[in-house]
């Protein structure tokens, strides 16, 4: 009986995961909730609306850390300090996940490129 409880569960999950009430919205193995404190504390600390980019754009993946980019051009005077009270507050918000954050400075790295061309907004 409780395999098929863990079915009913599994199907549940799968059920809300592809129900999307805005097609045009971006894929991403986010909750609702947790774009909602990515974007606010974006804005917090950066005035700007992180990107996700990574694995957790493909809903077809399970697992993964969340790598976000803050577009900008900020200097590293400026950039060290607001990404500490960013990742510190995502931490707060969000639970001990592994989280990524990208700062577009610069000089532009293979990374910081790579979130520019494939990152959707949070």
């Amino acid at each position: 009986m409780e395999a098929v409880g863990a079915v009913e569960r599994r199907d549940l999950f799968l059920e809300k995961a592809t129900d999307r009430t805005d097609p045009s919205e971006p894929e991403m193995r986010l909750t609702e909730q947790q774009r909602n404190r990515i974007r606010e504390a974006g804005l917090r600390h950066f005035g700007v609306v992180p990107h996700l980019f990574g694995s957790r754009l493909n809903d077809a993946q399970r697992g993964g850390d969340i790598d976000l980019f803050i577009p900008g051009d900020w200097s590293a005077e400026e950039a060290v300090p607001k990404r500490l009270r960013f990742c510190a507050e995502l931490r707060r918000r969000l639970g001990d996940q592994k989280i990524d954050v990208v700062v577009e400075h610069k000089a532009p790295s293979s990374i910081q490129n790579q979130a520019k061309l494939h990152g959707e907004p949070v």
